[in-house]
């Protein structure tokens, strides 16, 4: 069967949309004739939208094999092997940023010629608005992993018209403290920070799949930009924005549900465990019969749209879809299903090898959520079993789970700890009380009375009727996990907040693991740590990193206090 393209046109080379013709960038149609109409300008984003897939491979695997949660078998490629010891040269193809200055490329290519199509009329303002507002802001996403895996890049923003010209700005890099800026001013006057609304881009389901949620959430980039740059308040701000999805919706489902972590109780009558929790039966059951594992269902359902109340909306706010009637197929399969990569000895162990409320003996999210019995990372296979799958799956690259935790990390650093404990834990049940009850482990939010809320807009989340975060589940409330508690001895609240910064950040590990996250989180609190003046060499290394090689007794890879050696080398 001829495989069906995911944007409905002939993709015939991933640089297709490129003003560039020589070889380097393949065979293209004939340029001058494309940009003639809205039609054209969809299948230009939609290609630059199945490039940009490619990159899933590189981004998740720079951001997981360097870090604590994933590591090689004995079928590993050399290069992985190199790349898990920090053996870097330039042979190796994994390190090599060339491929993500050709989708920047592309991207910079269609910006130019929407400017054009624009200026003669060839569409609408509103038409332009959303389609340039999302080429930039993919374009801006793709500069924001550079930073995280390179340290410093160079900035373009014009087509070239060839590709190896890249090396000529190879001494024209910025690093994080001068390119971040540059970037969040970029996106902020963007034309549109909505998402696609009525555009024909969201209206297809090839093969069963919504193309809603391929493309970018620009608020939830905006955010995360502040976040790197230790803007805290302004990144809370389009956190909340992200999180109040639906918010003002006639539609109870919608307003309750959207992006909440929203969890229905089980019941034994209704069978139905909650959306994406992790629960039992019998909450006294301490073995897998009694073990409810929707959780795992977030990167196997097919559905996903970010306009309707089926589950996969609920928790889903930007992925990528992969299928064997797809092009490009799972870049995945060869890695995990042919078991050249896995979850980390040290990771099973050690991290999600902590009891669940009931004490059942692990956490849920790892074994039988993101992985089977020997490791095999399941999270991309479209299944959970060890029997070879066809070629679909997901790249989650926003959840509602992750902006839970990445809103927490903003909202503690902008002075909230409270509140950002409330949401790592189990949520915000009730507007008028502040203590835990230790029957059901439920965590009650002060929010005073009506006419005296102590939190301003941004930090408040219970108000209205009906009270839209009233059952929010919190991530760790929904994996059925036991509270994590403040410790005794925190004398200040700076303390509370160094401490509850490393909490979050360790459940970002447990809930996303292999997501493509956990280097650049790692990265971005030592970082923040060195700025306090404080060793975040410590918390990024001794802390984190080193331990997956101490569990498995080999050479740790050799990183040092200078942040320069964090970062993978740039054309070097």
């Amino acid at each position: 069967m001829k495989k069906i393209i995911l944007s409905f046109i002939l993709f015939t080379t991933v640089l297709f949309f490129n003003a560039c013709k020589d070889d380097e960038f393949g065979n293209a149609v004939e340029y001058d004739k494309f940009y003639q109409n809205l039609s054209d300008a969809d299948r230009a984003v939609l290609g630059v939208y199945a490039q940009f897939s490619t990159l899933a491979r590189q981004i998740v695997i720079l951001n997981e094999l360097r870090a604590d949660y994933m590591d090689v078998t004995p079928a590993a490629t050399p290069e992985l092997e190199k790349l898990n010891e920090n053996q870097i040269d330039e042979s190796n193809e994994w390190v090599k940023p060339l491929q993500f200055y050709a989708v920047i490329n592309s991207c910079n290519d269609v910006l130019a010629n929407f400017d054009k199509m624009l200026a003669e009329n060839k569409f609408t303002l509103d038409e332009y608005n959303e389609r340039y507002s999302d080429i930039g802001a993919l374009r801006t996403w793709i500069y924001l992993q550079l930073l995280n895996i390179y340290g410093s890049v160079p900035y373009i923003t014009e087509p070239l018209v060839n590709l190896s010209d890249v090396e000529k700005y190879k001494g024209q890099r910025e690093n994080a403290d001068q390119l971040l800026p540059k970037l969040i001013d970029y996106v902020l006057k963007l034309p549109m920070l909505d998402d696609y609304i009525y555009s024909s881009l969201v209206s297809g389901t090839p093969n069963g799949y919504s193309l809603d949620p391929m493309f970018i959430s620009k608020k939830l980039l905006l955010a995360d930009l502040y976040l790197y740059n230790n803007q805290y308040a302004e990144a809370a701000h389009y956190y909340r924005q992200v999180m109040s999805t639906d918010e003002t919706s006639d539609n109870l489902n919608l307003k309750r549900q959207r992006y909440r972590l929203y969890n229905y109780p089980f019941t034994a009558t209704s069978g139905e465990p909650g959306w994406y929790a992790v629960v039992f039966r019998d909450g006294h059951i301490e073995d897998e019969n009694g073990l409810i594992n929707t959780w795992k269902y977030i990167f196997t359902d097919v559905s996903s749209s970010r306009k309707t109340t089926d589950r996969a909306s609920m928790e889903r706010i930007w992925c990528i879809p992969f299928d064997d009637k797809l092009e490009p197929v799972n870049p995945f399969t060869k890695l995990f299903e042919g078991y050249q990569l896995k979850a980390s000895e040290y990771a099973m162990d050690s991290l999600w090898g902590k009891p669940m409320r009931n004490q059942f003996p692990y956490d849920a999210r790892g074994k039988g959520g993101s992985y089977t019995g020997n490791g095999l990372i399941t999270k991309y296979s479209g299944r959970n079993s060890n029997t070879l799958a066809k070629q679909h799956g997901f790249w989650m690259i926003g959840r509602a789970a992750g902006l839970h935790l990445r809103y927490a990390e903003a909202a503690n650093r902008a002075g909230y700890p409270y509140l950002a404990w409330c949401f790592l834990n189990n949520g915000i049940h009730n507007e008028r009380y502040s203590y835990v009850n230790d029957d059901d482990d439920r965590v009650y939010f002060p929010t005073g009375t009506s006419t005296d809320h102590p939190y301003p807009a941004d930090y408040l989340f219970d108000i209205g009727y009906p009270r839209e975060w009233e059952q929010n589940a919190g991530v760790r409330g929904r994996a059925f996990m036991p509270v994590v508690n403040f410790p005794a001895g925190l004398s200040t609240q700076l303390d509370s907040i160094q401490w509850l910064e490393k909490q979050i950040v360790h459940e970002a590990g447990l809930e996303l693991a292999f997501e493509g996250q956990r280097w650049s989180d790692l990265v971005r609190i030592a970082r923040r740590i060195n700025k306090e003046g404080r060793n975040g060499f410590h918390f990024l290394y001794d802390e984190n990193i080193k331990k997956k090689y101490e569990y498995a007794k080999i050479p740790a890879p050799g990183f040092t206090s200078d942040e320069k050696s964090w970062y993978l080398p740039f054309y070097e």
